[in-house]
Order: C-alpha cells, then structure tokens, then sequence
C-alpha cells in the first residue's frame, strides 16, 4: 500500500515537470497567487514549495492550511476546515480560473504573488456583501432585504425560499419573535431524543450586538440534519432568521458570507404582534404536536416538532392494506422533512406555517377537545413537550 501511495505521488510530481518543463517564479507559475471572489467573500493564497503547492484558504478573516498538486491545468488538493479535509480544485481554462469544492463552483480572479508585497489582495472584504440582486419585502410589510444576484426567490407566506441552479443549498428567509439576542443565545442547547434516533449538536455565539449565529449538525430519526443560521434581531421586537440548508452535505463555507450580507441588508418596519398570534406562538413553541390514526385501511403517524429557535422537524409515517381478488398487498411510506416555523393571521385566522427544503404547508389552528389537544386543518393533533 505504501508502495502505490509513492508511485502515485511520483506520478503527480512528473506529470508536474511536464507540464512546466522550466521552473518558474512565483510571480510566473499560473496557480501561484491570491485568488478571490468578491461576492462570497472568499479567498486562496497558494505558493509553490519544495514539492507540490501551499498556502491557506482565506475566509472571514480566519486561514485555514491547503496542500496541492497540479495536473497540467488543474490544481487539485485539499484544505482543513473546522477538523475536516475538504477537497477543492482551481482549473485553468484561457484565462479564466474557476474554483471548485463540494460541488459548488466559482469564478475566482488571481493577484499574482511579489517579493515585496506577498499578502497583497489576499484577504477578502470584511463586510460580505449582497449587493446585486434585488430588494425583497415580505407580504407583511414587517421586513424587506437585499437578494443576492444568482439567487432566484420565491415567496412563501411571510417568507422567502432562495434557491441557485448551481448548488442543492437552499436560503429559507423567515421572521423569528425572539426579543433579546443573550437570551436566545443561552437558551441554546443540543438536541437530544434516543426515542427518535435524533441527536443534534447546537454551537450558537452572538456576532454583533444585533445578530447571532447557531450551526446545527447531527441527525434526525436516522437523517442528517446540516443548517447553519444567521439571527438579526429588530429593534422593534422579533427580527428575521437567513437559514442555510445544506441537506445531505456538510457545511461549506462559500455560504455563511451570503446568509450574513442578506441579514445585514435587512430593514425592519415595527408592528405590533396581534395578540392572538403570541398566544399560539407561546402555545407551540418548545411542543410535539402528534397525530395518530388507525383504522381498517391502515395506519399513519405525523410527527411535528416546534423547538424554541423557531425551527422544526417533520415525519409522516403510513401504512396501508388492501384486500383483493390474487392476495393482499401492504404499503407503507415515510416523508421527513426540515426548516422553520411561524404562527400568523391569515384571513384573521390563526396559522402555523412550516418552511422547508421541500416547500411551504400551513395550517388552521384551532382548540381541540382538551388542553392536550389542538386541531390542524381540523384534523386532531396531541400537544406534548420536548425531551
């Protein structure tokens, strides 16, 4: 196994040599530079070394290390982010460099390297910016914000789904009634349920006076959960909530720098919050709301979990039987499904309403039989708390 590891390496370096047949400078070699994107904040330092290249991926002021090789137009290696390798490559085609790294691709400018200003144009702008696309109001009139250009929206109740044909990560924008940022913070914590196969790890910190950021990784019943969400809070109570859904795939830092600069561009109008609305939101929040149905056609279990943060997470379990002339058959199905939730008015009636990767649903809400009960679109759900 060694073996094939150093005849790989002794391949990489040779087809290296080939492909520069003369060593050049720093200032000459094509793949030794600062590379940047401006509009995702993002940068690359690489230099050519004793054998292959170095530098450091450059994002949000923080250098992470990079070791790679080239192959004729093609740097290829791998950066460590947050105890992880990444894998990324730069491909040079005429004069155009374009960086790619976990299935998401950008066009990248390079700064050639001096002498005597190495870390010239190596660090990106301090502010991440989304400055480009176009202005968005929510149909409540409570906020509007600035789109990133590449992004298209759509609106969703008192939100917003982002989405780029480029990536399967999608941008949900929602309105949180949270009122005190060190509160919210604090009341951060894992999310743990043996009983559900879930288990959630939360790491949450305030960025400014105004806005706090919480990453969310683990699973859920089996799936992997992967959001990271950027909080601004409104002077006038509640604010807005930038979550970024990655699905199946790690977080990859080429977003973060998106989520910030829409909720940096939020503006907020104050209103005051319908009585009733608060009286539901207290309701819920922190709740499993369940239904359970059995009869001679099958069975179906929906399982609704509301966490305190505002976001939740779905499961629809069904099962059927049907009974024929060549046999009886049995059919079962499971949808999951993630994102964040919100009680408003709707047409004066109260409504809970759940944004995910997979669409907008709401619901009706109204008092059941008993405290422990309430009715979604009529239908009756169990009120329990979380573990």
């Amino acid at each position: 196994m060694m073996m094939k590891l150093f005849l790989l390496i002794s391949l990489l370096i040779a087809n290296t040599l080939v492909a520069l047949p003369s060593e050049p400078t720093q200032a000459d070699d094509p793949f030794a530079g600062s590379f940047s994107n401006q509009q995702y904040n993002i940068g690359v330092r690489i230099e050519k070394v004793r054998v292959g290249y170095g530098g450091e991926f450059i994002y949000q002021g923080e250098r992470y290390p990079l070791t790679a090789f080239r192959v004729a137009g093609l740097l290829t290696g791998e950066y460590t982010f947050q105890g992880r390798k990444v894998a990324f490559s730069i491909l040079l085609k005429g004069e155009r460099y374009t960086l790619t790294s976990e299935g998401v691709e950008l066009p990248i400018v390079r700064t050639p390297l001096s002498t005597s200003a190495p870390e010239s144009s190596t660090t990106p702008p301090q502010q991440p910016s989304a400055v480009g696309g176009s202005t968005l109001r929510d149909p409540q009139g409570a906020y509007t914000f600035q789109a990133p250009s590449g992004w298209t929206s759509t609106a969703e109740n008192e939100g917003f789904i982002l989405r780029n044909s480029g990536t399967p990560v999608t941008l949900i924008i929602s309105p949180h009634q949270e009122s005190n940022i060190d509160q919210a913070i604090a009341q951060a914590g894992d999310i743990n349920n043996p009983a559900e196969n879930t288990s959630i790890r939360v790491r949450a910190k305030k960025l400014n006076a105004n806005t706090a950021y919480a990453l969310f990784q683990g699973t859920s019943r089996n799936q992997p959960v992967n959001l990271e969400l950027v909080t601004v809070f409104s002077p006038y109570g509640g604010g807005l909530v930038v979550t970024i859904n990655y699905g199946n795939y790690s977080p990859n830092p080429q977003f973060l720098p998106i989520a910030e600069g829409i909720a940096a561009s939020a503006r907020f109008t104050k209103r005051d919050t319908p009585p009733l609305v608060r009286q539901w939101s207290d309701l819920l929040r922190g709740k499993k709301l369940l239904f359970l149905q059995t009869d001679s056609y099958g069975s179906q279990r929906i399982d609704i979990n509301l966490y305190a943060n505002g976001s939740y997470d779905y499961q629809n379990n069904t099962g059927m039987m049907s009974q024929g002339g060549v046999g009886t058959g049995t059919y079962g199905g499971l949808n999951r499904n993630s994102g964040s939730w919100k009680v408003s008015l709707q047409g004066g009636i109260p409504t809970l309403t759940l944004s995910g990767n997979s669409g907008v649903t709401s619901y009706s809400l109204s008092q059941g039989a008993s405290a422990q009960q309430i009715l979604l679109n009529n239908r009756r759900y169990f009120i329990q708390s979380l573990q």
